[in-house]
């Protein structure tokens, strides 16, 4: 019979301790259980498949350890050989070991939006002396993004939220909505178009020249979405933007 990952093996003693279940970047050699960007690793105690080479000093995905003694001593061993980066215990039982890195290092995406792949893989080699695939470089840093700024989806979920806190401590602010349609499925609807105008920048078109330009810019995500701008001059020659719409694709309906 097949085992999932957290089964006991009832073909093994209790004096065997199981494996762990890799769950950030499996494959990696030498620091295949780190995710280099939120800067965790977790060791958690399953129902690996048996290796030959269990207690063989190495650590790698499904290796059996006969004690957790042993395994504790083969971790501490690769912290200090290969990964070169220190841990500390979260969670210790009979049936389940984790630790996590001490330093994280997930404050580079936070604290610099432009950290890109170049930047992943040149840290990853210079921690660990292992030039990470750029495949894996960039998937891993689309999860610190999703850490730290959310899903593209979740974060269109707040967008309803955000307006309504403008519209409240904003008093005069518009925002107007225009959906595509509903979903049986979800319980909720496809977005359209949505815009909004601050009330002092509706106050602040008096002062302006009354022309109006209106622009646009891609917005560089998942779903190719367009941001619409229109923006006026005022007598100092500075420029005031009136009103905000993102929309899905320029057409005629968006633009009006």
């Amino acid at each position: 019979m097949s085992q999932q990952w957290g089964e006991a093996n009832p073909q093994m003693s209790n004096q065997w301790v199981e494996y762990m279940t890799l769950l950030a970047t499996p494959g990696l050699p030498s620091c295949s259980n780190t995710d280099y960007l939120a800067g965790t690793s977790i060791l958690d105690f399953g129902a690996g498949t048996s290796n030959p080479d269990f207690g063989a000093g190495r650590l790698d995905k499904g290796i059996i350890f006969k004690t957790k003694k042993e395994l504790m001593e083969v971790v501490q061993d690769h912290s200090i050989r290969h990964a070169r980066r220190e841990y500390y215990v979260t969670e210790s039982s009979k049936t389940k070991w984790k630790v996590l890195c001490k330093h994280s290092t997930e404050g580079h995406v936070k604290c610099n939006p432009s950290y890109g792949i170049k930047h992943v893989i040149q840290n990853v080699n210079d921690q660990t002396r292992y030039d990470v695939p750029y495949q894996k470089a960039w998937y891993s840093l689309k999860m610190a993004r999703e850490i730290v700024y959310s899903t593209w989806e979740s974060s269109v979920l707040k967008l309803p939220k955000y307006l309504g806190a403008i519209q409240k401590y904003n008093p005069g602010t518009i925002v107007e909505w225009k959906h595509k349609a509903f979903q049986q499925s979800t319980g909720s609807y496809v977005l359209g178009y949505v815009l909004w105008a601050f009330k002092l920048c509706i106050d602040g078109f008096q002062f302006c020249r009354k022309i109006i330009n209106v622009d646009d810019t891609h917005l560089y995500t998942k779903y190719k979405h367009k941001l619409l701008i229109a923006a006026a001059m005022d007598g100092n020659q500075q420029v005031l933007p009136l009103a905000f719409a993102i929309v899905d694709e320029e057409t005629y309906p968006s633009w009006k």
